[in-house]
Order: C-alpha cells, then sequence, then structure tokens
C-alpha cells in the first residue's frame, strides 16, 4: 500500500476509525486528529471495564501528555485483562473510541510504525 501512496505523491492519509478499526488504526501509525476527544474515551472505556488500580495509574499517566503519539503508547499496552474476554489493555481502551486521524507519510516515526506492523503481519501469513 505505501508504494501506492509513494506513486500518487500522497503524503497524508486520513481515516474515520470506529470499533476494532479505532484500534487497529493506532497500530498502523495513525494517530488521532482530535487527541483530547480520544483521551476522554479511553477513560471511559478504562471505568467501564475491570483495570486494575496498578493498569489505571500507569494509563492515567501517560494521558498526561497532549502528543497525539500517545495513543500509539495505549494502543501498545500489552497486560491481559481477564474480562471481557482476555484481551489486552490495549484494545480493551482503544477498541471503540472511534476517532478521525491521519498517517503522515513525512513523519518517519509514523513511517516506521506502518512498515513495522505490515511487515508482522505479512510474516505472520508467510508472506514476508
Amino acid at each position: 500500500m505505501n508504494e501506492i501512496y509513494e506513486a500518487l505523491d500522497i503524503d497524508t492519509v486520513t481515516v474515520g476509525a470506529c470499533e476494532v478499526g479505532s484500534y487497529a488504526w493506532l497500530k498502523l501509525g495513525f494517530v488521532p486528529g482530535d487527541i483530547e476527544s480520544f483521551k476522554e474515551r479511553v477513560i471511559v472505556n478504562m471505568d467501564a471495564n475491570l483495570v486494575s488500580p496498578w493498569d489505571r495509574e500507569i494509563v492515567l499517566g501517560i494521558l498526561q501528555s497532549s502528543d497525539p503519539k500517545i495513543a500509539w503508547v495505549i494502543a501498545d499496552l500489552e497486560s491481559f485483562i481477564s474480562e471481557p474476554g482476555s484481551l489486552k489493555l490495549g484494545q480493551l481502551l482503544t477498541i471503540g473510541t472511534n476517532w478521525g486521524g491521519k498517517l503522515d507519510r513525512k513523519d518517519p516515526e509514523s513511517m516506521e510504525r506502518f512498515n513495522a506492523y505490515c511487515q508482522e503481519k505479512l510474516a505472520e501469513k508467510g508472506l514476508a
């Protein structure tokens, strides 16, 4: 996909992320356009689920930043939550946050994340 964007000289890709896409697009290097709204939704998800006091403290610390890339940090949280259904903490907190955002192809961090995730998924399917 990156080659197509390059060939078409596309620097920014925008998405409207909802449900599971709210998590998946973060894994691909997209960031929410309104980080404050994203943070509010993460807190709602945290309050509605069985998040340990330890994990809650970590998440609240991360949410102190105004950098949109903290959404990646949240999505990457690896703790497993036994309820509901053995999700990782990052999934639990970001699925359903429903945000609009972008992938900045000129940002090296975003593209590193994008390429790493694509390579990981290709390797899982035996295509890398």
